[in-house]
């Protein structure tokens, strides 16, 4: 893993995401694209602003892509 992240939902958690992504060479929106995701609602989800039990399966899945998960 190149980035530590704490895997709570936050800003912080939001800009690993963003830079992971860009480390593999795509962009927010087009990974939100490739998922059929709605770009403001996971970034919601990441920043902790969207919370339950979707936005918590959402965060998982996109840490687990990007091998960011604990």
């Amino acid at each position: 893993m190149l980035i530590s992240v704490d895997n709570t939902p936050s800003e912080e958690l939001l800009k690993a995401v963003r830079a992971a992504l860009l480390l593999k060479g795509l962009s927010f929106s087009a990974y939100c694209a490739r998922r059929d995701l709605i770009r403001q609602n996971v970034a919601a989800a990441l920043a902790g602003h969207w919370t339950g039990p979707k936005a918590t399966r959402v965060v998982q899945e996109i840490l687990h892509d990007l091998g960011l998960s604990e």
